[in-house]
């Protein structure tokens, strides 16, 4: 349902590059794993993670080696980027808006065909999103919502220097151990993750969070981030994001990526929250090729 007053446009908007893809599909990942307990867990209220709060079930024993730790990350996000190049994927978002007195100005749920590629621009990789809607126009939030696929990429080695991180010890997720790492941006480091292109123009914003890196893989399992200063010239005071990543085997290349499967975004603009929830399925590995147009990609054959 739609109502009159609508989330703000252009907020959301990043300088990302968008590279044209051919019609060419590579393979058909394998679906992650079923995602149906955290999906019942999830309600749209207001509820971003709390960024300053302990993690219940920390050990600090087997005590943790932070700079192997990151190297491991380091390689595993190199490697997703060089071995992913791009992907599509359909995307399911629902969504609500609300008043400081929480009521409803806006909800609803939408359906893409969402298509992320990824280029190289000197040591730090350009994300670009594109959205499809095969049964409408996509609405706003679908512009609001961006930039989900780059938050791992902080933990490339060209990157992991912008922060200060610290290891707090190992937990589980989802039964796997892991190191439960905390980021912050650093003061005399350019903020280059995260970003809004505007009319007024471009505004960086510097992130803190923590990630939960597997202890035998250096893969990013979860991720929960928000920014650390409110940007008043854009009314956007408080961005959290928790983001739950799976595994998808693209089997006719053998490539097994770590790519995000729920994400949870939270916006404060002011006036009105917003509560956005994504699920993401039936990936699939494109080819790039620079001569031709977008083209949409094929909806996936539940059964081939």
């Amino acid at each position: 349902m739609v109502t009159a007053l609508q989330i703000p446009r252009a907020r959301m908007l990043y300088a990302l590059t968008i590279l044209v893809l051919s019609s060419t599909i590579f393979s058909v990942a394998s679906q992650s794993p079923d995602a149906e307990k955290k999906l019942k867990n999830r309600s749209l209220v207001w509820n971003p993670p709390a960024l300053d709060s302990p993690v219940p079930g920390v050990s600090s024993s087997p005590s943790c080696d932070l700079p192997a730790v990151l190297a491991l990350a380091g390689q595993r996000t190199s490697a997703m980027v060089n071995n992913l190049q791009n992907f599509t994927a359909q995307e399911d978002i629902s969504f609500r808006a609300q008043d400081r007195q929480t009521f409803a100005q806006r909800f609803g749920s939408e359906v893409y065909d969402y298509v992320v590629v990824f280029q190289q621009h000197g040591d730090k990789p350009i994300v670009g999103e594109r959205r499809h809607a095969p049964h409408g126009t996509p609405s706003d939030i679908a512009a609001e919502s961006r930039g989900l696929p780059e938050m791992a990429l902080l933990f490339l080695p060209t990157l992991q220097p912008d922060y200060d991180m610290k290891c707090d010890g190992q937990l589980s997720w989802d039964g796997q151990p892991a190191w439960l790492v905390e980021f912050r941006q650093r003061p005399d480091r350019p903020s280059r993750t995260f970003g809004f292109r505007t009319l007024k123009g471009y505004y960086s914003l510097p992130l803190q969070g923590r990630a939960w890196i597997a202890a035998d893989s250096g893969e990013i399992l979860h991720l929960e981030t928000g920014r650390m200063r409110a940007l008043p010239a854009i009314n956007m005071y408080r961005l959290y994001l928790s983001i739950t990543y799976a595994p998808v085997r693209f089997q006719s290349r053998d490539v097994r990526v770590w790519l995000p499967q729920l994400a949870d975004v939270y916006y404060d603009y002011g006036e009105l929250e917003a509560i956005v929830h994504h699920t993401f399925s039936d990936f699939l590995l494109f080819s790039v090729d620079t001569d031709q147009t977008i083209k949409k990609p094929k909806s996936p054959n539940p059964n081939p």
